[in-house]
């Protein structure tokens, strides 16, 4: 598989150390998650994952290769670390993808899984139009806003991706966090994050999703996991004096930054 490979920016994207705890949480969480999207999307015999190694350390390949499927890929940028990894290391294709990913081939599913928060807004918008290319179906889950993580840009609620996804002629619809939501094993923003992307010129090849989408004409919602709640919580009562500086001026900042982005779409 080629992909396009362009100019580093700067910053790279940051995602904190790999850790035996995050590794288990990915495994956790694609186990119970996996099976759950093969069920609405019948007859899945290829799936690429964008971000595979950066937060979850090829682990939701490796569930996806566990339930019978094959041909799996994963796309990553340079600062990847393809050591100590749930997939092998061919299987994953390196490139600018905080850039631009332009690839030779498609698929029937696509995941990105809490990677796209990493990057800057201003590439959000291309991000999921090329995100949509690689595959009709596509699982995403990205933060909310305040959700906290190592690297993260561009925390947004579930409607900001609605609507780059719509733009992109994909409907996003919530077949899976009510599934999840009580799921004991995995991190709980999954249960809370993720969501299934279908092509709208597609759905009536998936009934399951066909019949949601013409149940929920609605924009999906925006739901805080309570697990979530209170880490965040907990965090904020035990933050220093100089910690709740930090975090009240990047509030603001983004603050400023929703603010601006929003008068500016009047």
């Amino acid at each position: 598989m080629q992909l396009s490979s362009f100019a580093t920016m700067t910053p790279r994207p940051a995602f904190g150390e790999r850790t035996a705890h995050k590794r288990q949480s990915a495994a956790a969480s694609s186990r119970a998650a996996m099976p759950l999207i093969l069920a609405l999307v019948p007859e899945v015999t290829s799936v690429v994952e964008v971000g595979s190694l950066s937060g979850a350390a090829g682990e939701w390949l490796a569930a996806a290769m566990a339930l019978g499927i094959a041909d799996v890929r994963g796309l990553d940028g340079p600062w990847a670390d393809r050591d100590d990894i749930a997939v092998e290391p061919s299987l994953i294709t390196i490139a600018d993808i905080d850039q631009e990913m332009v690839c030779d081939r498609t698929f029937d599913l696509a995941l990105c899984i809490e990677f796209v928060e990493h990057l800057p807004p201003q590439r959000a918008a291309s991000f999921i139009k090329e995100l949509c290319a690689l595959a009709p179906v596509v699982a995403f889950s990205a933060a909310i806003p305040d959700q906290g993580g190592h690297g993260h840009l561009n925390e947004q609620w579930p409607t900001y991706w609605e609507i780059l996804f719509a733009d992109a002629n994909y409907r996003m619809l919530d077949p899976l966090r009510m599934q999840l939501w009580a799921e004991p094993h995995g991190p709980a923003y999954i249960a809370q994050n993720l969501f299934i992307a279908v092509d709208q010129s597609r759905v009536a090849q998936y009934p399951a999703l066909a019949q949601l989408a013409a149940a929920n004409p609605g924009p999906v919602l925006s739901l805080v996991h309570p697990e979530t709640f209170e880490k965040v919580l907990y965090l904020t009562r035990h933050l220093s004096i100089r910690q709740a500086a930090s975090a009240l001026g990047g509030a603001l900042r983004l603050r400023v930054q929703r603010e601006t982005k929003r008068w500016r779409g009047r």
